[in-house]
C-alpha cells in the first residue's frame, strides 16, 4: 500500500497544478478557483470539499474592454510568475521622471533658436542621459522589467536572457534569482529551478512562496536523496502557514517516507473533513497504519470517506483500492474483492485492479 503525492500545491491564494499536459496555475479559495491549465486554457472550477464532487468549465473568450484586458494582464502576470510580487513602482520609471525628461528635451529644442546655447544644452543633456542609462542600477531595472514582461507573456527563454544580464550587474539580487527559478520551473527544468530557488531562499528565508517552489522543484526531480531536505522545508512552511492543509499533507507525506508514522498520522489528522485534502489525508493515515501493520485501524480510517458515492473520482478510487489491500492483508478475501470490484465497474484500467481481482479470485 503506497501513499501518493497530490499533484497540486498551494501557497496563499495561488496554487501550482501539475499534470501530464504540463504545469498550470490557479487562484481562488477552496471549492472555487479560476486559472490556466497545463495547455494554457483558461478555466473555472468548483467543488464541495470532502465529498470528491468536482467540476471544471473552460472559459470562452469575451469581448475585450480596457478594464478586463488590464485585469487579465495583471492576473496572467501573477499566475505565469507563480505569484511573484513585482514592484511596479521600483522597476519602472515614475511618471514624474518621465515628464521631467520630456520637459528637458522640449526646452533644448526651444533653445535651438539660439544655436550655440541650444546645441550645447542638447549635447550636455544627451551625454547626461546616456550616462544615467548606463548606470548599473538603471541597466538592472530595465533588463528586469523586460524579463518580467516576457514572463507575463510566457516567453521564458527570452526572459532568462534578460535575467542573465541582471545577474551580471547584481548576482545576489533575490528578485532576479527568484524569477530565474520561475522561468526554469515553467520550462520544467526542475534541477535549474531548484538551484535558483535555493539561492533565493538563502537571501529571503522568510518567504513561504519560495520555500514551496523550491520544495516542488526538488519533488519533481523524484530523487530520494532530497527527501530529508523536503521534510525540513515542509516543516518550516508548516510553522509559518499552520492553517494550510496542503502543507500539512506534504509534511505528513515526507514524515511517512521517513518512517515517522505516528508523527505523520498526527499531522494528517489535523486536516478537517471540510478540507479539499480530507480524502487524501485519510489515504495517508491509512497508509501509515498499514506500514505499522495495524490494518483494522487503517480500515476504520478509510470508512470515514464517502464510500457510497456512486461516481468515483481518482481519490475515492484510491480509497477503495487501499481498502481492498488492507482487507487482503487481513485475509478477508470477500471484502477485498468487494472494493476492487467497485473500482473495476467504473475504471478497469485503474492501477492493477484487474490483476488483483484475478489473483484473489484464484485463491481458495
Amino acid at each position: 500500500m503506497g501513499i501518493s503525492f497530490r499533484k497540486s500545491m498551494g501557497f496563499g491564494p495561488l496554487r501550482v497544478n501539475l499534470s501530464k499536459s504540463g504545469i498550470g496555475t490557479s487562484v481562488g479559495a477552496k471549492g472555487l478557483r479560476v486559472g490556466i491549465d497545463g495547455k494554457g486554457r483558461a478555466y473555472g472550477s468548483a467543488g464541495i470539499p470532502g465529498t470528491g464532487i468536482y467540476g471544471r468549465k473552460y472559459i470562452a473568450g469575451k469581448t475585450p474592454t480596457t478594464s478586463n484586458v488590464l485585469d487579465e494582464v495583471y492576473e496572467r502576470s501573477y499566475i505565469n510568475s507563480l505569484g511573484f510580487n513585482y514592484n511596479y513602482d521600483y522597476y519602472r520609471e515614475s511618471d514624474n521622471k518621465g515628464c521631467l525628461k520630456i520637459f528637458a528635451w522640449v526646452i533644448g529644442f526651444c533653445l535651438l533658436s539660439i544655436p550655440p546655447v541650444g546645441i550645447a544644452y542638447l549635447l550636455v543633456l544627451f551625454f547626461y542621459q546616456r550616462k544615467r542609462n548606463n548606470e548599473p542600477k538603471n541597466l538592472f531595472r530595465k533588463a528586469f522589467a523586460s524579463a518580467f514582461g516576457n514572463i507575463s507573456s510566457q516567453q521564458y527563454r527570452i526572459a532568462l536572457s534578460f535575467l542573465n544580464k541582471c545577474q551580471q550587474v547584481d548576482p545576489n539580487n533575490s528578485d532576479c534569482l527568484d524569477l530565474s527559478g520561475v522561468c526554469y520551473y515553467q520550462l520544467k527544468e526542475f534541477e535549474n529551478a531548484a538551484t535558483f530557488f535555493n539561492k533565493a531562499n538563502k537571501l529571503n528565508p522568510n518567504s513561504s512562496r519560495i520555500k514551496v517552489l523550491l520544495a516542488d522543484s526538488l519533488r519533481n526531480l523524484n530523487t530520494p536523496e532530497y527527501n530529508a531536505r523536503l521534510l525540513q522545508l515542509y516543516a518550516d512552511i508548516n510553522r509559518s502557514n499552520p492553517e494550510n492543509d496542503e502543507v500539512k499533507w506534504a509534511l505528513g507525506y515526507y514524515m511517512c517516507l521517513d518512517k515517522q508514522y505516528y508523527e505523520a498520522i498526527g499531522t494528517l489528522q489535523k486536516i478537517g473533513a471540510d478540507s479539499e485534502m480530507y480524502i487524501q489525508a485519510l489515504n495517508g493515515i491509512a497508509t501509515c497504519y498499514s506500514e505499522l501493520k495495524e490494518y483494522d485501524k487503517g480500515i476504520e480510517v478509510l470508512k470515514l470517506a464517502p464510500l457510497n458515492q456512486k461516481q468515483l473520482d481518482e481519490e475515492l478510487k484510491t480509497v477503495h483500492y487501499n481498502l481492498g489491500e488492507l482487507y487482503e492483508e487481513k485475509g478477508d478475501k470477500e471484502n477485498a474483492l468487494k472494493h476492487f470490484n467497485t473500482i473495476e465497474i467504473q475504471d478497469i484500467n485503474f492501477m492493477n485492479v484487474r490483476e488483483r481481482i484475478k489473483n484473489l479470485s484464484s485463491k481458495p
